[in-house]
């Protein structure tokens, strides 16, 4: 290394710099849910829309909101949201068993998330 003028040292240093860039955000942005993480057990028990509301927020607002939704799917209220599970698309999609695959450009949800939304729906889909 001391023989490397300053200028191969920056270069080093940057391309090294770039290395553990690339290796810490490989490594640390993982979508996982707290079950995942922790080993917790699923809990799918007395699911309301309270309780699921965020895999919604999470994983569904950027295309199925009020101001911007997709096959006239929205999720961002509790109405829409029971009309979306109605029109028989929504749940074929979040399962990856339908012609849609969702959320579209992402891994699908997490299998307790996808247990939880099942719940919710076979409870009768209460809101709270």
């Amino acid at each position: 290394l001391n023989s490397l003028n300053p200028f191969s040292m920056k270069l080093l240093f940057f391309i090294i710099l770039i290395l553990i860039v690339i290796c810490y955000s490989s490594t640390s942005c993982k979508n996982n849910s707290e079950e995942d993480l922790y080993g917790l057990e699923c809990d799918t028990l007395n699911m309301t829309y309270t309780k699921i509301k965020y895999i919604f927020e999470d994983n569904c607002y950027s295309c199925h909101t009020e101001s911007y939704y997709n096959h006239n799917i929205k999720t961002d209220s509790y109405t829409s949201l029971k009309d979306a599970v109605n029109t028989g698309k929504l749940w074929p999609a979040i399962n990856r068993t339908g012609e849609y695959k969702m959320p579209k450009g992402q891994n699908k949800l997490s299998d307790c998330n996808i247990a939880k939304i099942g719940a919710w729906i076979n409870a009768g889909m209460p809101e709270n």
